[in-house]
């Protein structure tokens, strides 16, 4: 497991081994991550993980 730097994880949050976190992420509280998640992310759970894209402006 590798978590990136800036990365925020809320409560409960599951992270199984082998998994990597990019830089600047946001992980909803929760969630169970069983993938990679790429930088610049935030990540919640709704049945299924749904993982969307940080629009810098």
């Amino acid at each position: 497991m590798h978590i990136g730097s800036h990365c925020w994880v809320g409560s409960n949050v599951v992270i199984l081994k082998g998994v990597t976190i990019g830089d600047n992420c946001v992980i909803g509280a929760g969630c169970v991550i069983t993938e990679d998640i790429p930088s610049n992310s935030i990540v919640t759970m709704d049945r299924k993980l749904l993982i969307k894209s940080i629009k810098s402006s």
